[in-house]
């Protein structure tokens, strides 16, 4: 493994194709696909070594053993020739192994995949912006193994990249989550978890109705590629939205009686999880446990469930009253984080009575930051 602080003579760039360039910046111009085609596969082997017989498989697996060999051996003399008038000397071979100089050969998808695990918003941003297009986008040799590894790696840091921007846009504010969850669609259109990724958001900018219409966006596309609806997770989220924009005008009672009695339900209404701890990365962890409570309860029959509505108060509020809303029961809570346990408080308030139905239940969850 290459040291922190080491200068590699060479940088390997393997998203958005191929392209090898000296310490000082300049492009190295190498012979053919396949010398590329081995530098790229030792840029990702373990140790960036591999034995040669697993090369010429790789390379030229549709040929007999002797004539791969002698490829393998006339490409590495033209590779090394290449590097040599570059002043680039990163092979180096023992036996039946050939592989790279790890201490001179810098590797834009390594430092990808090694700054992922940031925890901070602004060092995964710099990670993410290593990954500037597809893996060998647009490389192909034309032996089947190769191009076959080539695409299975090509999904997997494709994957690795989404599930990323997707946590980034849960660290960031709001406004800036949305643009990331835009990126995220516009890379990969029929990602249906992105798609509730940006209607919570929307939700949390006050864009309800563009959430509802992202629904629509995703069911039809969807649809359109491959034939099928969208899931029992992302249907649960878009009826939560509906229950809070129609509520308001449609289930009052002139009388005042709670919507949800008036039909033989009780109705429970969900508040905001309050972060008391302040911390930007928590609130999206409480909009998030909102979203979820909201969704385990709406699956439940027995229920009418309102939420996004405003917290509880502390000083005594009538917490039935939303725009002239009532509900029978409101859930809400709080959030605390002290080192890396989070505490979690729940309550379940009776709106008849102000009494306390369930709470405070406080658990302690350990582990990363969500």
């Amino acid at each position: 493994m290459r040291n922190a602080d080491s200068v590699a003579a060479c940088r390997i760039s393997l998203f958005g194709g191929f392209r090898i360039e000296e310490e000082a910046g300049g492009s190295v111009w190498l012979t053919g696909k396949r010398g590329p085609a081995i530098l790229a596969y030792l840029a990702r082997c373990p140790g960036m070594t591999s034995p040669r017989e697993r090369l010429a498989d790789l390379l030229w697996g549709d040929s007999d053993g002797e004539h791969s060999r002698n490829s393998l051996r006339q490409t590495l003399s033209v590779l090394r020739r290449d590097l040599s008038r570059a002043g680039a000397d990163i092979i180096h071979s023992r036996k039946d192994l050939i592989g790279l100089r790890a201490d001179a050969v810098r590797v834009d998808v390594e430092d990808f995949e090694a700054g992922l695990s940031a925890r901070s918003a602004s060092e995964l941003e710099t990670a993410l912006a290593l990954y500037t297009g597809p893996f060998l986008d647009g490389f192909y040799v034309g032996s089947n193994a190769f191009d076959d590894w080539a695409a299975s790696e090509r999904e997997r840091l494709l994957s690795r990249a989404l599930g990323s921007m997707e946590k980034l846009a849960r660290l960031v504010d709001a406004e800036g989550g949305l643009a990331v969850a835009d990126r995220i669609l516009a890379m990969e259109p029929t990602r249906e978890e992105s798609y509730r990724l940006k209607m919570e958001l929307l939700v949390a900018c006050g864009q309800r109705d563009k959430a509802l219409r992202t629904f629509e966006s995703c069911r039809s596309v969807l649809k359109k590629e491959f034939g099928v609806d969208v899931s029992s997770e992302t249907r649960a989220l878009w009826q939560s939205l509906l229950s809070a924009a129609e509520f308001p005008s449609t289930l009052q009672s002139a009388n005042g009686v709670p919507a949800g009695q008036r039909q033989g339900r009780p109705s429970i209404s969900v508040a905001d999880i309050v972060n008391l701890t302040g911390e930007r990365g928590d609130d999206f962890f409480a909009k998030g446990l909102v979203h979820d409570i909201t969704t385990a309860l709406s699956e439940v029959a027995d229920y009418v469930v309102l939420s996004a509505l405003a917290p509880v108060e502390k000083n005594g509020e009538d917490p039935r009253s939303m725009g002239g809303l009532r509900a029978r029961y409101t859930l809400n809570g709080s959030i605390q984080r002290s080192g890396d346990q989070l505490r979690v408080n729940i309550q379940l308030v009776d709106a008849r009575w102000r009494s306390q139905c369930l709470g405070p239940e406080i658990r302690r969850l350990s582990g990363e930051r969500a």
